[in-house]
This record gives C-alpha cells, structure tokens and sequence, in this order.
C-alpha cells in the first residue's frame, strides 16, 4: 500500500521513490529558487512518467514541501 505523501529527498540525492507507483524517480532538474538557500529539485519517475518537484532547503534541511503544480521541465 502507497503512503499518501512521501518524505522528501535529501539534498544531495539522485534517485527518489515515487508516490505513485513505488519505482525509482531519477533527478531531472535542479532550479533555483527566489531565495537562494533553497532549489527546487525535480525527478521524473522511470516506470509511469509522473514528474515530481521538491523545495529542499541546502543548508541540510528539509522543507517537505513537494508540489506537483510546479514542474519547470524544460522542453526536449
């Protein structure tokens, strides 16, 4: 059973578990935020595609802010 929200990465990872289907979710983007402690941090699942962005805090903290709504992919 998929738990309804999913803690967020760490800062320094690559690979993140996906909300939706449980596969590995690889880092697609890293995109500065206005305050420039913080990034948003994107990964893009490998089994069904659902993009997934994360505020995450570099001072090793984590802001367990994830928003579905806010995906800067940029265009292939």
């Amino acid at each position: 059973m998929r738990l309804l929200t999913s803690p967020a990465p760490s800062p320094t990872a690559t690979v993140a578990r996906c909300p939706q289907c449980g596969a590995a979710a690889n880092i697609r983007l890293i995109e500065p935020d206005l305050n420039p402690r913080r990034a948003w941090h994107v990964f893009e699942c490998e089994e069904c595609g659902l993009p997934r962005a994360y505020l995450i805090d570099h001072d090793g903290e984590h802001d367990m802010h994830s928003d579905q709504g806010h995906i800067p992919l940029a265009p292939n």
